[in-house]
């Protein structure tokens, strides 16, 4: 996937920069990890968790992009790699941040037959 400049650039953006804030701040500081987000950058899903682990996610963030801009697309409605993210992180907490609350449930729905 060619790098997307979505217009919209975080404090930190990149793996390297968010290298800068790990190595500055104590070990015990965390990170949330949104999936649309990630999904604009070089690294997508796997870079971030490759970097820092995954013990250092405090709590991941659900919604959808085409991987061009930033919007919060219903799972599904993109083209992010949901149950790669599933199988990477097995992560408990999720937060779906997208859609009304029957967008919710039938996602949350879509996401049990991840396994």
């Amino acid at each position: 996937m060619e790098p997307v400049d979505a217009g919209i650039h975080y404090l930190a953006h990149t793996v390297e920069e968010c290298r800068y804030y790990f190595d500055a701040i104590s070990s015990g500081f965390g990170w949330v990890f949104t999936v649309n987000h990630v999904h604009l950058v070089p690294a997508d899903i796997d870079g971030f968790p490759d970097a820092f682990g995954i013990s250092r996610i405090s709590e991941l963030r659900l919604a959808d992009n085409l991987g061009n801009k930033e919007v919060h697309l219903n799972p599904g409605e993109g083209n992010s790699e949901f149950a790669a993210v599933f199988r990477r992180l097995e992560y408990g907490y999720h937060t779906m941040a997208f859609g009304s609350l029957q967008d919710k449930l039938a996602t949350r729905e879509m996401f049990a037959r991840y396994g």
